[in-house]
């Protein structure tokens, strides 16, 4: 280096990277290489997701769900509670931006009504997820119980 100056050599950013076979690179190239089918699935999004209307209607809606499906199946709801919905906030510090109805829910059944009931609840094409489940055997009825928050979601007004 003559008087302060560095010659630069313009280099790939991938030969950057020390280990080449790093599992980050290789998740990035992969999903640069799957560009368009995420551009697919953001567009399906915006087509598909309901918009929210009102805090009532979409906790109704969810409620009305999980009665169907619990009816469905065979399962007892033993509580059933709405989860109090996230301030502005909160979704800015968690860097979301849809709003959700929530439910925590605790059911009762024998174990292939309790699976059931989860498998056909969750419906990512109707955005409805759940998003805390805890399972345990009672022994003195030798059903399942199970608590859950489920929670469906929405796109903007």
């Amino acid at each position: 280096m003559e008087h302060g100056y560095r010659i630069r050599k313009r280099v790939p950013i991938r030969n950057l990277f020390i280990a080449e076979e790093s599992p980050l690179l290789r998740y990035a190239y992969g999903l640069c290489g799957r560009r368009a089918m995420w551009e697919q699935r953001s567009s399906w999004i915006g087509e598909n997701l309901p918009t929210f209307e009102t805090r009532g209607k979409a906790s109704s809606e969810l409620i009305s769900r999980v009665d169907t499906v619990s009816k469905q199946y065979g399962v007892t709801i033993d509580t059933k509670e709405l989860i109090e919905a996230p301030t502005e906030e909160e979704l800015e510090l968690e860097g979301g931006y849809y709003d959700s109805a929530g439910l925590k829910i605790e059911i009762s059944g024998n174990e292939e009504s309790v699976v059931k009931w989860v498998h056909s609840l969750q419906q990512p094409n109707k955005f409805i997820g759940v998003s805390g489940l805890k399972i345990e055997p009672d022994a003195d009825s030798g059903l399942l119980r199970c608590e859950a928050k489920v929670r469906l979601w929405y796109g903007g007004e």
